[in-house]
């Protein structure tokens, strides 16, 4: 087993990981502390890399997938809709919970069932877009759309609803 050069392989892999990495992971401070993590555990298990059961590309994105999978793993689930939906809130302030669950229910009812069914189904159960997608039966890039329009639509209900209180 030949030993690996460290310094060699951050240098010929560390965009690429990263690259990988930034594919699979939507916010760029993850992505950048995740490929931190893979190249950590590049240089601690250096000794271990055996190349006549890998080559040390295949090693390398390895252990970048599982640290991905580890990143969704340890990741709590988000209950928050969007950051535009969830800045609602702060259009009259701190309303009651109870008032803004109430808000939303009316806001959903007035969108179509698919539109419904793609909100209720991604937040609500935590599916991906891909996911709800296929649940549907739909293209990803189709409830990616509806997914948007959705958002935008109850949006302006809850900003109709606020302007009239």
């Amino acid at each position: 087993m030949e030993r690996i050069d460290y310094d060699e392989i951050y240098s010929r892999y560390h965009d690429k990981v990263l690259y990988y990495i930034k594919g699979k992971v939507s916010v760029t401070e993850d992505a950048e502390d995740i490929c931190s993590d893979v190249f950590t555990k590049i240089y601690e298990n250096r000794d271990r890399y055996d190349e006549g059961l890998a080559g040390i590309s295949t090693w390398i994105y390895r252990i970048a997938r599982n640290a991905v999978i580890d990143h969704y793993r340890t990741q709590k689930p988000s209950d928050e809709l969007s950051e535009e939906l969830a800045s609602i809130e702060d259009i009259e302030g701190n309303l009651l919970k109870k008032e803004v669950l109430e808000e939303l229910g009316e806001a959903l009812k007035k969108l179509s069932e698919k539109d419904r069914a793609i909100i209720v189904y991604r937040y609500y159960d935590g599916l991906s877009l891909k996911e709800v997608a296929e649940k549907l039966d739909i293209s990803y890039s189709g409830c990616k759309l509806r997914h948007t329009n959705a958002l935008a639509s109850l949006r302006k209900c809850l900003e109709a609803g606020y302007d009239k209180g």
